[in-house]
């Protein structure tokens, strides 16, 4: 899109812990000028907070982990949509489609 900066991460089961860190790391340094997507909703399931994202976009409901699906879907959702002390106006989205 014409004007727009993008920057795109996949993460993966084989992703390395090196690699991982480095696109999260990236994406927390964008600007507001650019559109930042990282792949892989299920990343939010371990001990990361991610207060720089202001959407998430989930295709399924998370899986039943240890018995607890909802506390898994709020552990998620929670992670991705923190206040973020650099950006006091932020406005989280949360858009699941089942």
């Amino acid at each position: 899109y014409y004007g727009f900066k993008f920057f795109g991460g996949i993460i993966t089961n084989t992703t390395s812990s090196n690699v991982r860190k480095k696109i999260i790391d990236e994406f927390r340094k964008q600007k507001d000028d650019t559109i930042s997507i990282i792949f892989n909703i299920r990343i939010l399931r371990e001990a990361i907070d991610i207060v720089e994202c202001d959407f998430v976009f989930m295709t399924s409901v998370p899986q039943k982990i240890n018995g607890n699906t909802e506390r898994n879907a709020i552990q998620m959702l929670s992670r991705a949509t923190r206040k973020d002390k650099n950006n006091p106006n932020k406005v989280e989205s949360i858009l699941l489609i089942i």
